[in-house]
């Protein structure tokens, strides 16, 4: 809890009992706090009767070169803090969810030869708003603010406008200073405006010249985290500017289109373009089914392969050649395939038929056989040759 700061205005008659350090001991608390904040300190807990006390509370706005929100001189001030305040103690020009008490006590002791002393707590106790209710913020577990807490928010983009706003100036921290700079083209651009206003319009580059521009927030501050900078690339799309960010990336024709098979005998193949994103000038597709070391060729939408039976495999290919304005895509894509009784699939998503044990049959005629499985009857010396499913080299 911060104390207020000791300033001593005495007359030339100061006499050592008036060495009370008044000043020292004085806290401000919080009351109540709604929209409605009460200010309180505790300075009735210590001064004699005889003393008497003047205040001057003034609330002040630390993004507004510390312009006044609110001003009372009353002991326990209350001020109604809300946007478009109209009471009599409060400047609702400079209503802030940050505020910064400026508190001034006047203390005069007639029992200390009139002694006087001039408190005040150089505005270092500070108000902030919770989306409920008014905090003083050594009431509260501090928040570490970085970087990361400062927010650019983009609202009304046009083709020619944009309005922007941020956080870097209400978030408490010491002498703030801010700017926009936009940059046409992107970083190696040009910095082409640049405004220091939290709340503004800025003007966007003509498409015609730039079809990319660079927005960036700065923020310089007195104390951590001192300076920071964030931007955000802007690009023409569809008719306006989007952030980059939030433009869907560009889907290709060959990612929406497939093919369908028919069950009849023989293999009659397609091209599947229901699904098709863009709206192609021409296409041309060629088609291509292997099966048993043979491959046979098809072009156009459509294609029937007689040669095929439902008991091959069959590695089928397409190539899709698409124009649209005056671009040429192409298309390249294969798949085995088998039958399962009712429908052509996907090798790799077949069902097992069955199952079986392989079974050796172990012949033991005593025939002889060469190493290249060719019976004989006599084997030289030095030859190695088969009996019975094993090697032996006759030596004698």
């Amino acid at each position: 809890m911060k104390k207020l700061l000791l300033v001593l205005l005495v007359s030339l008659g100061l006499q050592t009992q008036a060495q009370i350090n008044y000043c020292d001991s004085i806290e401000i608390n919080l009351v109540s706090s709604s929209a409605w904040c009460n200010l309180e300190t505790n300075i009735s807990n210590f001064l004699p009767p005889t003393a008497s006390v003047g205040y001057d509370w003034t609330l002040v706005d630390p993004t507004a070169q510390f312009n006044w929100a609110g001003w009372d001189s009353t002991a326990t001030p209350n001020f109604w803090l809300q946007p478009n305040t109209t009471t009599n103690n409060v400047n609702s020009l400079y209503w802030n969810d940050t505020l910064v008490i400026c508190l001034t006590v006047l203390i005069t002791d007639s029992t200390l030869n009139n002694i006087t002393l001039n408190c005040y707590n150089s505005c270092e106790d500070t108000l902030f708003w919770d989306g409920v209710q008014w905090n003083l913020s050594y009431q509260q577990t501090p928040v570490l603010i970085t970087c990361d807490s400062i927010t650019s928010t983009y609202s009304n983009i046009t083709p020619n406008s944009i309005d922007v706003t941020t956080n870097s100036m209400s978030l408490g921290i010491q002498w703030p200073t801010h700017a926009w700079d936009l940059y046409e083209g992107g970083w190696n651009g040009q910095l082409t405006y640049s405004d220091t206003t939290v709340n503004t319009t800025i003007p966007l580059p003509s498409p015609n010249l730039v079809d990319t521009f660079v927005l960036c927030n700065w923020s310089d501050y007195g104390a951590f985290p001192y300076s920071c900078y964030s931007c955000d690339t802007f690009a023409w799309n569809n008719g306006n500017w989007n952030l980059l960010s939030m433009i869907q990336q560009p889907y290709f024709c060959c990612d929406s289109i497939t093919y369908w098979t028919d069950q009849s005998q023989g293999f009659n193949v397609g091209l599947d373009t229901t699904g098709i994103v863009h709206n192609p000038d021409s296409m041309e597709v060629y088609w291509q089914a292997c099966t048993n070391g043979l491959c046979y060729a098809g072009q156009g939408m459509y294609a029937f392969f007689g040669q095929i039976m439902t008991t091959d495999t069959v590695k089928l290919c397409y190539d899709v050649m698409i124009w649209e304005s005056g671009v040429l895509e192409i298309c390249t894509h294969c798949d085995t395939l088998i039958y399962d009784g009712s429908n052509w699939v996907l090798f790799s998503m077949s069902n097992t038929t069955s199952i079986n044990e392989i079974t050796f049959n172990t012949i033991s005629d005593n025939k002889i056989y060469d190493m290249l499985g060719r019976e004989v009857n006599n084997v030289t010396i030095g030859t190695m040759y088969i009996r019975n499913g094993k090697k032996y080299i006759r030596v004698r």
